[in-house]
This record gives C-alpha cells, sequence and structure tokens, in this order.
C-alpha cells in the first residue's frame, strides 16, 4: 500500500491474479495455481489435476468452497470438512484446521516480498520455482543438475 499526496508517490494496481492451492498434510507438498476470477468454478479443474480422489479436503467456510461437498455425488469422493473462523481456529470437535495452507501463503508471501514483488505474467514461473524448491530445497543444487541430467542425457 501507498499513500499518494499531491499526485505523487507510487500508484498501487490491483492484483488481478488470484492463486488457488493446497497442501498434502504429512508431507507438506503443495500446489499452486494462478487463476484469473476467484470464482468456485475456478478452484475445481486445479483440484481435479492435483487432488487424488477419496482425499479429504479442508477448508475455511468460504462460499466457494461449498460446492466441494457435491463433488462427491460427481464420483470423485472428496471428503469436506471446515473449520467457521469467526468460531475458532481448530474446530474443538474435529481438530479441523487451515494453518498448513495458511502457512503456505504466508511462505509465499513472504517470498514475493523478499523478491519485491513479481509480476502477473511471472507469477506461474515464480510459482514453479517456489514449489521445487519446497521439494528439494535441502539439496536444491543436486536436485537441480540430476533434473538437468534427465532433460539432457549426454550421449
Amino acid at each position: 500500500m501507498s499513500v499518494r499526496k499531491n499526485m505523487r508517490g507510487r500508484r498501487v494496481r490491483r492484483r488481478k491474479l488470484w492463486i488457488a492451492g493446497g497442501v498434502e498434510e504429512g508431507t507438506n507438498h503443495s500446489y499452486m495455481v494462478p487463476r484469473r476470477r476467484r470464482r468456485a468454478i475456478d478452484l475445481l479443474p486445479p483440484m481435479r489435476r492435483h487432488v487424488r480422489p477419496g482425499s479429504i479436503i479442508v477448508s475455511d467456510e468460504w462460499r466457494g468452497y461449498r460446492q466441494i461437498r457435491f463433488l462427491w455425488h460427481r464420483n470423485l469422493m472428496y471428503r469436506h470438512l471446515a473449520v467457521n473462523h469467526r468460531l475458532h481456529f481448530v474446530d474443538p470437535a474435529t481438530g479441523v484446521h487451515s494453518q498448513l495452507i495458511e502457512n503456505k501463503w504466508g511462505q509465499w508471501k513472504s517470498e514475493v516480498r523478499r523478491i519485491k514483488g513479481v509480476r502477473d505474467r511471472q507469477v506461474r514461473s515464480h510459482l514453479a520455482e517456489f514449489m521445487w524448491r519446497e521439494r528439494f530445497g535441502d539439496h536444491a543444487f543436486f536436485y537441480f543438475w540430476s533434473h538437468v541430467v534427465e532433460q539432457y542425457p549426454v550421449n
């Protein structure tokens, strides 16, 4: 955010992209996909691509997430659990929380701040690098070269 006074200062433009994503409990692997619109229908394609049928999906109670419970009837068989943040952050009855994904968004936002912002056209590549480093971060140099060799084998 910036403050403009006397028509001076930096203009802040509204972000055009919304990022949909999820985190696998246990492995902490995640997926993040840029989307142009923030609608329930825009969540479903990346979810079908990245989340196994039969998985339990945990979310807050945003209106768009209510569509997830209807996927059971489309043979995708996701089980949807939601936590109401107005009442509590961890549901006392079920133990359900959305802290994994909230933490992941915090890490992504910290990365964006560290590199002083990301242009919309570069978001996809920055997300790919962020997720790659998340998965291979401890041995990034080794895995980088092993992936290069896989892509470009030496004859």
